[in-house]
């Protein structure tokens, strides 16, 4: 694919991926700029190399996402926000799913499980049958209602589930170009 396929901004990102070292460059308002896996520990650039969920290469802003990750929050309070935030998608999960079982429902130990299973490792395909199987051990018909067929918990129900919950508890920042002020798309930050 030749340059014309590429926006200005996206071709400068693109040269300066290869070209950010530290120490790093700076932009016109002072905004050092360049990529995390160039970056010596503790020495991050106040824009760092991303692409936007259009596809566009440019710059989040590090005091943005510390924001939206609440990197900069002291330890004990990010662990508290973080297990508070966990049983919240916990107990949205278990909403999901049960509206989708008949006449059966998970626990909310079942819910944080399948939660817990997708913060494992960092496999490229996520394998959702496995995850319902596992999960499904938590899934238990309805006294008041009348069986059901279908109550089983299906590897499409928890991966639709999990994704809405995803969905709903991500944070969206703004990708800059180098200029740290022109917005050329958006970065999710997901919250669990």
């Amino acid at each position: 694919m030749g340059d014309a396929a590429y926006s200005d901004s996206e071709k400068k990102a693109m040269d300066l991926r290869s070209e950010c070292v530290y120490p790093f460059k700076t932009n016109e308002l002072g905004m050092t700029y360049g990529t995390l896996d160039d970056a010596p520990n503790g020495q991050e650039p106040d824009l760092i190399l991303a692409r936007a969920t259009n596809g566009r290469s440019g710059f989040i802003s590090k005091k943005e996402w510390d924001e939206a990750s609440a990197a900069d929050a002291p330890a004990g309070e990010l662990r508290t926000a973080q297990a508070e935030l966990e049983s919240a998608a916990a107990k949205m999960l278990k909403d999901e799913i049960d509206e989708d079982l008949q006449g059966a429902e998970i626990s909310l130990e079942g819910a944080a499980g399948i939660i817990d299973a997708m913060h494992v490792g960092d496999a490229p395909e996520i394998d959702y049958d496995a995850i319902a199987e596992e999960a499904a051990r938590h899934v238990e018909p309805l006294e008041d209602e009348p069986a059901q067929q279908d109550t089983a918990l299906t590897a499409e129900i928890v991966e639709d589930g999990y994704l809405d919950v995803v969905e709903a508890t991500t944070v969206y920042i703004p990708v800059y170009d180098v200029d740290g002020r022109t917005v050329i798309g958006e970065f999710p930050v997901t919250q669990i």
